[in-house]
């Protein structure tokens, strides 16, 4: 039951576009644990209500949007396809779901958003060129900026642009690596260890309360507080097998030629939570750069 008012004397009305995705579930069960909040849900798949949640399935998201909406959270992205596919789903259908919620007349609209629109750079800040490199890039840098043209007086649109995202259920990079070294115990390392900027998924949905509450509009960034590195990693993985994790040092010429046949390897390996691994819980930020950058994975392969 909601217990606290947040607009006026009532509670905040958020509609959750794709919510049957790994990111967008994250964020559900976060947002059932919260006062304050009315969460309604548009999936195309089945979905069990969460506590406080009115789960509506439908065939196009630019349909049956409510009215009086304060925010409208879109989860929906296309990673893998053709780029016809990407077109349609990070371009068109995006826009479409923007005028639709205009049409609505709901305050707030966030869309997720990924860091692959800066290409392969190492940093990232305010100033750093939009550059990607393939195909899924550059349909979601075309509806970034498709979407921040339907910003007016009614109608604040932010573009949340994220890292690698990682947390219960979430597939990727991280969970991916973790597991594979929890179960071999070696991971080989460079000398100088790199840092990255990750999410985890609870930051994720406490980044989005922040950005619903707030007046920020425009490009904004979401990270953990702390740079990601394979130290910490290996660190949490020590903790949680209570097993120590050899890393030998390998010329960079032979790591290469391991990490490139890493996918190949750990395609089929169950995809666990790294934070389940640790206690650890970093608190979150919106705005700002977030600094090294590994190429985002998206939150959602395509929406549920």
């Amino acid at each position: 039951m909601i217990q606290e008012s947040r607009q006026g004397g009532r509670p905040t009305r958020v509609l959750i576009l794709g919510g049957t995705s790994n990111a967008a579930r994250n964020v559900r069960e976060f947002l059932s644990r919260q006062t304050g909040y009315e969460v309604i849900v548009h999936t195309r798949k089945p979905s069990i209500a969460l506590r406080g949640e009115m789960v509506t399935q439908v065939q196009d998201y630019r349909e049956k949007i409510p009215d009086d909406l304060d925010a409208v959270i879109s989860f929906i992205g296309c990673v893998h396809g053709s780029a016809e596919m990407h077109q349609h789903v990070n371009v068109d259908l995006q826009t479409g779901i923007a005028r639709a919620v205009k049409a609505a007349k709901a305050r707030c609209l966030i869309n997720i958003s990924t860091l692959a629109v800066y290409g392969d750079v190492e940093r990232i800040d305010s100033s750093t060129p939009e550059r990607p490199v393939a195909a899924y890039g550059e349909s979601k840098l075309e509806g970034d900026r498709q979407l921040l043209l339907e910003v007016d007086d009614a109608l604040r649109v932010v573009v949340l642009r994220v890292p690698a995202l990682y947390g219960d259920g979430m597939p990727g990079k991280i969970s991916t690596l973790a597991r594979l070294i929890g179960k071999v115990g070696i991971m080989p390392v460079l000398r100088v260890s790199g840092m990255r900027s990750t999410l985890h998924v609870e930051n994720l949905a406490r980044t989005l309360c922040e950005l619903v509450d707030s007046d920020l509009d425009g490009i904004q960034f979401g990270s953990d507080p702390d740079l990601f590195s394979i130290d910490q990693l290996v660190e949490a993985i020590e903790k949680r097998k209570s097993r120590r994790v050899w890393t030998p040092l390998l010329p960079p010429a032979v790591l290469r030629l391991m990490y490139r046949a890493m996918p190949a390897i750990t395609r089929r390996q169950a995809r666990r939570d790294l934070a389940s691994r640790s206690p650890v819980r970093a608190r979150c930020g919106v705005g700002g750069s977030p600094g090294p950058a590994d190429r985002a994975e998206a939150p959602d392969r395509m929406t549920g």
